[in-house]
Formats: C-alpha cells, sequence, structure tokens
C-alpha cells in the first residue's frame, strides 16, 4: 500500500490554523472523583444553537476549540446528575480554563446503589470505570492482555469481549465502531501502551441515540492516550524462522479529531488467523443485523458448510497455512450532525491438510473402511460496510447502510480408501458467493416519551458450487457410459430479501411499550445439475419459492419495583407462500416473550428470558431429486414440504454477582431450547461402498448447556484465581437404514487457573483445560467418548524496566478415545529487547515439533463415525524486529 496520499492528507488537516480559543478543565463528582465521557457543550448567546462539543477523557479532561467570539454558554451533562450550565465571555483568542463539579439527581441518589472500591473500578449507576493502574503490573503487550485483567471480564475462545459472561454488543475506540463488531482486530492490535482507559456501559447513548429514550445496547469503550491522537502512529514487525517460515505485520492508526482512520496488514505462514469463525458469521450476516427492530419472530438465515470458508472450519487440523490479510477502517464526523463510518476487509488463506480416518458404521458392525485424506485448498473474502448518520435535529436521526461481502472457496482432495479395492478419488470443489445489502432508517421523536422508527432493507445474496469428481472406478451408483469415470456438478442458490418495518416506542408509568410491525418478501431459487454422460433427470433440480412473512406486535417492559422488572410481548405473523408449480399456502402464529429481571444492585442481577421462534426448510432440504454432496455420498429428498413449520421454544436464565470490594466475580448461565420438529436425515448404506442421505421430518429435538464461571483477585497478594464449568447435552432423532435412532451428546469442560499480577521481575500462570465428550445412538446400542487433557505453566519475566522481557509457556496436550491415544509437549518461548521504538525478538511455537506434530478427534456423522489423526500446524523458531511510532 501506498502511504505517501493518507499522510499528505493528514499533514493537510493539520496545517489550518485558525483563530480560535481553547476552552479546557475537568469534570468531577460532588465527592471529587472524575467523570469520564460527561458531554461538554459550547452554546451560543441565546443558548438555541450548538457551536462545539467535547467528551471527557478517563481523567475527566475536556478539551473545546471555539472560533465564535462573545457571550457563551458552556453546558456540562452525565447520566444521573444534574446538569450544569456556565456564562462566559470571550474576547481575546487566550485560552481559558473551566472546571465543573456535578451533583447527582435525587431520584438517582435513591434507585442506585453505589458498591464499589475505587482502587478496582469506579461504578456509577449503569457504568463501570476500570482502574487500569491498580488492575494492569505494565507488562501487558496489548489490548487482549488488558482485559484479561479486568474483573469479570474475558475474552472466548471466538475472540469476543465478555463482561459478566455476555458478550457486549459494541466494542469501540474513543466512542466510535472498530471494523464493525470484529472484537479481534481490536484486541490483538491495538497495543497496551496506547491504552489510556476502559469502560463498561450496560446502556450505551452515542450519536445515533435521540435524548430522553435509553438505548439497550451494551459497549466496552476504549479511551486512546492523548499522545497518540491527531498523528499516524502504529507499528511494523517482520520475522523470518526455520523450515521458511515468515511473518510481516503492519497496524497504522489515526486517532483523534474528525477523521480517524486504521489499516492492519498481516502476511504470515505460521498459522496465525486475523478473523474467527464467529467474526465471519458477523460480517456475512448482512444489513438486518443492524436494525433495532428484533421482534420477527422468524429465523431467516441458517448457514451450512457452502456458507462458511473452509480455513475458517478448521483450526488444530492444519499442516500447513498462508494467511493474507488488509484490513481498512474509517470515522468520519464533518459537523456534529453528520458521522460516517466503514471498513473493508480482505483475508485469503492457502492450506494443507492431511487425514488418516477409520470410519465405522453403526448399521454395520463388520464393515470398516481405512481412509487417506490429502486436501489443498485457496480462500478468499471480503466484507466492506459503509454506513452514514445524518442527525436532521435533536428529534430526528436519517441512517443509510450499505454492505457488500464475496468469496471464493477452491480446495482439491485427493481421497483414498481401501475396502475389496482401492478406491482412488479427485475431487475439486469450487464455490463462489456474494451478498450485497442496503438498509435505510428514519427515527423521529413524534412526541413527549414517543419515539418512531421507519426500516427499509434490501438483500441480494447468490452462493454458485461446482465440484468435479474423477475415479479410478464406477462411484455413488452412477451410470458411466466410458472408462472415464468422472462426474461435474453444478449447485446454484439465490436469495433476494426485501423488508419494510416500524416500531413505535412509548413511556410508560415506570417502564415503556413497543408496538412493531412490517412486512418481508424472500425470493429463493436452487438448482443443480450433472454432465450428460452420468446423469438422469433424478440428478436435476429446478426449485422456486416466494415467502411472505407479514406481523405485527408489541414487547412492555415494566418496572415495578426498584429492584424487579417484567417484560413480556406477542407477536402475530401471517405467512404466505407461493410456489413454482403455481400453489399457494398460507400459515399464521403467534409467538409470544416473557422475561424478568431482578436487579440487587449494578452488579448483581439474575435474568430470566422466555421466546417463541419458527423456522422454515431451506429451499435445498425440500428437493423431490438428488445432487451429489462429495465422493462419499448423495442426498436424496424425502417431500418435505416448503411451508413446513418449525417452531422452537427457548428458555435462558442468566445469574452474575460482582463484588470489586473482595475481588469476586461469579456468573452462572443455563440455555434450554426445544423443537418439536426438526429437519433430520435417513442414511442408507450402499453395498457400492457409498451412502445415500435422505432429508426427513424428525420429532424432537433437545438441548441443554450451563455455564458457572468465577473469579478472585487477591489484591494484596496480587493473585488471581478463575475456573469455568460447562455442561452441554443435545438429544434428538435421526434414521440409520429407515430404522430409528436415538442420539445423545453429552460435553463435559473444565477450566481452572491461578496467575500472579507482581509489577516485579516475575510472573507466572498454571492451570489445566479438561473436555470430554461422549455420543450415544440407539442403533446397536453403541456409545463412543473422547477426552482432552491441556495442563499448561507460563512464565513471564521483566527486567531493566521493562527493556528485556521474556515469555516461557507450556502445554501438555493429550487426546484418548475408545482406541487411539495421541500426544505431545508444546514449548513456545520468547525473548524481547527494547531500545527507544525498536523491539528485537526472538519467538517460538511448538519449538519440539517442527515438523507437524499428530493430533485426534472423533466425527459424529449419521450412519457412521471417524476416529481421524491429522497433522497439525508445524511449530517454528524466528528472529525478527518491530518498530514502533
Amino acid at each position: 500500500m501506498k502511504l505517501i496520499p493518507f499522510t499528505s492528507l493528514f499533514l493537510l488537516f493539520n496545517t489550518f490554523v485558525f483563530s480560535q480559543t481553547t476552552i479546557k478543565g475537568t469534570v468531577k463528582d460532588s465527592l471529587g472523583f472524575p467523570l469520564a465521557y460527561a458531554t461538554v457543550q459550547v452554546l451560543d448567546s441565546l443558548q438555541n444553537n450548538l457551536l462545539a462539543y467535547a467528551i471527557s477523557n478517563e481523567n475527566g479532561e475536556y478539551a473545546i476549540d471555539v472560533e465564535e467570539k462573545g457571550v457563551l454558554f458552556i453546558k456540562t451533562s452525565f447520566l444521573g446528575f444534574e446538569p450544569t450550565i456556565k456564562q462566559i465571555t470571550i474576547i481575546s483568542e487566550d485560552n481559558l480554563n473551566l472546571d465543573f463539579r456535578l451533583k447527582e439527581l435525587a431520584s438517582s441518589l435513591e434507585e442506585v446503589v453505589i458498591q464499589y472500591d475505587y482502587s478496582l473500578a469506579d461504578v456509577k449507576k449503569d457504568t463501570i470505570i476500570y482502574n487500569l493502574k491498580n488492575l494492569t503490573n505494565g507488562q501487558e503487550n496489548n489490548l487482549k492482555d488488558i482485559i484479561g485483567k479486568l474483573p469479570g471480564a474475558e475474552i472466548d475462545a471466538n475472540g469476543k469481549v465478555k463482561v459478566n459472561g455476555q458478550q457486549v454488543d459494541k466494542l469501540l475506540i474513543d466512542g466510535d465502531a472498530f471494523f464493525g463488531n470484529q472484537h479481534q482486530l481490536a484486541t490483538e492490535n491495538i497495543t497496551a501502551d496506547m491504552v489510556g482507559g476502559i469502560t463498561f456501559f450496560e446502556k450505551y447513548q452515542d450519536f445515533t441515540n435521540i435524548e430522553g429514550f435509553e438505548s439497550n445496547s451494551t459497549a466496552l469503550n476504549i479511551t486512546i492516550k492523548e499522545g497518540y491522537k491527531n498523528r499516524i502512529t502504529g507499528n511494523m514487525e517482520a520475522m523470518g524462522a526455520v523450515e521458511d517460515k515468515y511473518l510481516a505485520h503492519t497496524n497504522l492508526f489515526r486517532f483523534g479529531g474528525e477523521f480517524k482512520l486504521t489499516f492492519i496488514g498481516d502476511l504470515n505462514n505460521i498459522g496465525k488467523e486475523a478473523i474467527s469463525f464467529s467474526d465471519y458469521i458477523e460480517l456475512n450476516s448482512g444489513v438486518g443485523q443492524y436494525t433495532s427492530n428484533k421482534n420477527t419472530g422468524v429465523q431467516t438465515r441458517s448457514w451450512d458448510n457452502d456458507d462458511v470458508p473452509v480455513f475458517l472450519q478448521s483450526s488444530l487440523d492444519v499442516a500447513n497455512r498462508d494467511i493474507q490479510l488488509g484490513a481498512l477502517n474509517f470515522t468520519y464526523a464533518p459537523t456534529e450532525k453528520i458521522k460516517l463510518s466503514g471498513y473493508s476487509i480482505f483475508n485469503s488463506a492457502a492450506q494443507n491438510q492431511f487425514f488418516m480416518i477409520d470410519r465405522y458404521y453403526l448399521n454395520q458392525p463388520n464393515l470398516d473402511q481405512q481412509e487417506r485424506q490429502e486436501i489443498f485448498g485457496d480462500y478468499f473474502f471480503n466484507s466492506s460496510m459503509v454506513n452514514a448518520d445524518y442527525k436532521i435535529d435533536d428529534k430526528t436521526l436519517l441512517n443509510y447502510t450499505l454492505s457488500y461481502n464475496s468469496g471464493k472457496d477452491d480446495q482439491r482432495s485427493f481421497i483414498n480408501i481401501q475396502r475389496q479395492e482401492e478406491n482412488i478419488y479427485d475431487q475439486e470443489s469450487i464455490i463462489e458467493r456474494y451478498s450485497l445489502g442496503q438498509r435505510i432508517s428514519l427515527t423521529r421523536k413524534i412526541g413527549s416519551g414517543k419515539l418512531l422508527t421507519l426500516n427499509g432493507i434490501v438483500e441480494f445474496s447468490d452462493t454458485d458450487g461446482k465440484l468435479n469428481l474423477d475415479s479410478n472406478r464406477p462411484f455413488l451408483g452412477l451410470d458411466f457410459n466410458a472408462s472415464n469415470f468422472f462426474a461435474n456438478q453444478k449447485k446454484l442458490e439465490k436469495q433476494n430479501r426485501y423488508r419494510v418495518d416500524f416500531m413505535l416506542e412509548s413511556d410508560i408509568k415506570k417502564g415503556n411499550i413497543t408496538l412493531s410491525g412490517g412486512s418481508t418478501m424472500f425470493e429463493e431459487e436452487f438448482s443443480s445439475y450433472i454432465n450428460d454422460d452420468t446423469a438422469s433427470s433424478n440428478f436435476s433440480n429446478d426449485l422456486e419459492r416466494n415467502r411472505f412473512d407479514h406481523y405485527i406486535g408489541f414487547d412492555i417492559f415494566y418496572e415495578t419495583t426498584k429492584w424487579l422488572s417484567l417484560s413480556g410481548g406477542l407477536s402475530y405473523h401471517y405467512y404466505m407462500f407461493d410456489h413454482k408449480d403455481g400453489d399457494k399456502i398460507d400459515y399464521q402464529a403467534l409467538f409470544p416473550t416473557a422475561g424478568f429481571v431482578i436487579k440487587f444492585n449494578q452488579l448483581n442481577r439474575l435474568n430470566f428470558s422466555y421466546r417463541y421462534t419458527n423456522a422454515f426448510p431451506g429451499l435445498q432440504e425440500t428437493i423431490d431429486n438428488s445432487f451429489i454432496e462429495n465422493y462419499l455420498s448423495i442426498v436424496r429428498g424425502n417431500s418435505i414440504a416448503m411451508d413446513e413449520a418449525l417452531p422452537e421454544h427457548n428458555f435462558n436464565l442468566y445469574f452474575s454477582r460482582t463484588k470489586f470490594s473482595s475481588g469476586t466475580s461469579i456468573v452462572l448461565m443455563m440455555d434450554y431450547s426445544e423443537k418439536s420438529k426438526n429437519i433430520t436425515s435417513n442414511t442408507i448404506f450402499q453395498p457400492e461402498g457409498y451412502l445415500v442421505r435422505e432429508y426427513r421430518l424428525g420429532n424432537a429435538y433437545q438441548r441443554f448447556s450451563t455455564t458457572a464461571s468465577f473469579q478472585k483477585k487477591f489484591r494484596k497478594q496480587k493473585l488471581s484465581l478463575d475456573g469455568q464449568s460447562s455442561y452441554f447435552q443435545s438429544a434428538y432423532e435421526n434414521f440409520i437404514g429407515s430404522q430409528l435412532n436415538n442420539v445423545d451428546l453429552y460435553t463435559f469442560k473444565q477450566d481452572l487457573g491461578a496467575s500472579s499480577n507482581y509489577k516485579t521481575a516475575l510472573n507466572f500462570s498454571t492451570g489445566i483445560s479438561f473436555v470430554y465428550r461422549e455420543y450415544e445412538n440407539s442403533v446397536n446400542d453403541t456409545r463412543f467418548s473422547s477426552t482432552r487433557i491441556n495442563p499448561y505453566f507460563d512464565l513471564t519475566g521483566y527486567h531493566y524496566d521493562g527493556k528485556f522481557y521474556w515469555s516461557l509457556e507450556s502445554t501438555y496436550r493429550s487426546f484418548e478415545s475408545n482406541t487411539i491415544e495421541r500426544s505431545f509437549l508444546e514449548i513456545n518461548p520468547a525473548f524481547n529487547y527494547k531500545y527507544n521504538n525498536w523491539r528485537f525478538f526472538i519467538d517460538g511455537n511448538n519449538i519440539l515439533n517442527l515438523n507437524s506434530p499428530e493430533i485426534a478427534e472423533i466425527i459424529n456423522s449419521g450412519n457412521f463415525y471417524e476416529e481421524r489423526v491429522s497433522k497439525s500446524l508445524e511449530g517454528y523458531l524466528g528472529i525478527g524486529v518491530n518498530y514502533s511510532f
């Protein structure tokens, strides 16, 4: 990338010199404690027009540049405090100092029980301001390290930030979105030196909120230090390692001011990913995810393997992986009424996988297959979004959002199966996908305590699949007219969505009621066919479905007391289906919701929610004929109706308790879902050694999960204990050879850990991760299980005022199933030396296994289960340099 145009633009912004006065000062509460994120406004002499504004930083400090002269008014406000207005007169360009002390509202003093300890955090009603000086030790490398030390906060396996067990809705940098909701890009690329403060908002108010109406969004805001603002900052890093391993990475930031820009670039073949599986799902969820009207009562998007790039579905079972990433994020607020933001992410990967598979069929106890796979793939995706907000006045907001996503997977697999005779397959799968979505929204305060939102959404998505299969023998029961056993299949899927809706929120005494309604139309197509040399009409599918969803409903929230809130709602849906054959079918349903919140105080609460929703079969699941799934199986339809309703009940219970004075955090979560009907499969083994999988309607599906986690920080001893126990169980039906099979899946996971947080030379982290999985099938009463145990012990050293620091991570990874065992010791050393803005380092990963260690796993798939042994990423030992500016 050429940085000269960007650099010139930044320098141009900074060369404008205005005749202006700077007003600066502090905002504090009545006790003298700073108020972060208070709003400071400059009003004209009539107090009618807003001339400028600022937000106080984590120390309560603010600064505003004012060009106007004469009598002006400075208004300061903060949630739960009485606004304060001061009159000033500006004659010259001399800077002014103006401090504010705000008093809490009487109603807030009655409702809020402030229970906090200033040594860890400051809690004000629905806001937690973390004291980073007492929570960190100066040895943190990036934002991820800092968040990991916040009481009640964590970063999960998908890279998402959670506070008190729940994922935050928005991760913000100085109040602005950062690559949408892609937490991992922020937590791993923003350095610890840049972070000035962290604040959690339970009800975050931003530019898009209309004054007088509360937000239901949670947010974790990261404040950047002043020294990193209004200039280009970042770092560049390069590393070379044994066996031709390499890493090149750059972060470029421009924070502060009306224009903010971020670029992240990465090239590596050490397997380091910048985008997680859940990140990709969110990036491709379309513009509908940005609407505040969630009362649709229907699930509109399901995900299958064709929707997600293969390299994001695989993690440890990869032998080699090359990653290339380029990501750009921007925010531009030229006036107090206009705000533009957006991002574009380009990610490509090339990876190799190697598997040795033992396959066991549940209804063929005397049959097993040995298989060897080598998979080579090239994958690419782009996700881009532009968002524009225009605040017409203090009562009206206009929003436009544009989203575009595209991608291509090109995967080549070489398979060798040992049956009575050797079968060799060459399988090539090419999948191309794109989606385009637009949303326009108008929000207007139409009266006292009344807010109206209108939305219009248009989305188009298209997935084109191509499958080439070549073998040394006939396969899948296809009719081959020559000795060339080759088949070519094309599969096309399209979905267009058009939606209009409204939401009217009205305040009532001690609560609010929301009326919503709208209409959605889905245009769907699915087709598949294979080449004439092998095909018959049985392998040709051409389906179309138009689906309409008209709905109206209400939601009510009511505070019965200061500590108990009740909620509930009901939506009525009228569905209409228009099939290609001319059939028209309608269907009506009611979908209730209910819940309560017991809020003992700001940090301790109990939540319960119930929700009844509905889904319909994917168009692919309603086929009448067949298509090739892969070298091993054919998918066949079984007359599932396009309008088959699949309702689901969901119950959720959540409890959290955090006490900063004792450094204790406890979270309990339970979730239960039940479907009376579910799309399942009937898997039929064919004598030729392949499978036919039919879509069928199952009678029941149940899923239960529970998680209990705790954190304990011993402040005097600078020690932390943490643990998490989780249990997952699902029960469902499928069919094996048309025989009913009841499947039960159990997973138990236990994590325990302890760590130190000394501001001295040496710190440690130790613990163990344990996972047990068990599958049970009623056919032949089969049962198989697997166990993973990963104890770890890590050390970090910090010497010579941080100029030299090192780490040594050690993890013993073991896997055991009914018939196989695998284990290895993973050692990851790192040595760093800092000299001014330079950092020189030696970095190692799994240095005892430089030649692809083997891992094992169990895969359950309908009629069979597999024990897989695969090669994992090679270890490396490299030397590199990092320059920060």
